[in-house]
């Protein structure tokens, strides 16, 4: 039987059909004539993806949609909502000098080892000064590591270490070398 107009008449096998993919496949009725059938379920079980039937091309369209995720995550149309790694996308805002490490939802900045700073806006160069001192109890002169001095090695490494003769190095003060002749 085949319906026409709603209503089954005798001949071919029963066939209904109104052409529309999503409202699902009709059926024939003798009594009833052609009966609706289920509407297409698009359900990915995606929480994150956007599930629609599409007319045109008579399929689901499952489409991924982040605004369905939380704040600094995307939607992965095969796995749902996953953390967004900044570090790795390159998108965090660290400074040059430190390190990303990511963490759920968000970054952290790291300075670098030998640098010290809040890892985004600065992460400055750490800079040890070595500073001539009496070194008790034989009072004899060393260099030691200082946070500020008037003698600065790295910057003036002749600096003389008391009246000796000595330079001042990062490890000790030496004996100066002699004048060039």
């Amino acid at each position: 039987e085949v319906c026409n107009n709603g209503s089954c008449e005798s001949g071919t096998p029963l066939t209904c059909d109104d052409g529309v993919f999503c409202n699902g496949a009709e059926t024939c009725d003798p009594a009833l004539g052609c009966v609706a059938g289920t509407a297409v379920n698009c359900n990915d079980e995606i929480p994150c993806t956007d599930d629609v039937c599409d007319e045109d091309s008579d399929s689901c369209l499952n489409t991924p949609n982040t605004a369905n995720c939380g704040l600094g995550e995307f939607c992965d149309a095969a796995q749902g909502c996953l953390d967004v790694d900044e570090c790795a996308a390159g998108t965090d805002d660290c400074d040059p000098n430190a390190s990303c490490s990511n963490t759920p939802g968000s970054f952290t900045c790291t300075c670098n080892n030998g640098y010290e700073g809040d890892g985004v806006t600065v992460c400055d160069q750490v800079v040890t000064i070595y500073v001539c001192q009496k070194n008790p109890p034989n009072e004899a002169e060393v260099c030691a590591a200082m946070p500020t001095s008037d003698v600065n090695c790295e910057e003036n490494p002749s600096a003389n270490c008391g009246n000796g003769g000595k330079i001042c190095h990062p490890v000790q003060c030496t004996t100066a070398p002699p004048a060039p002749t």
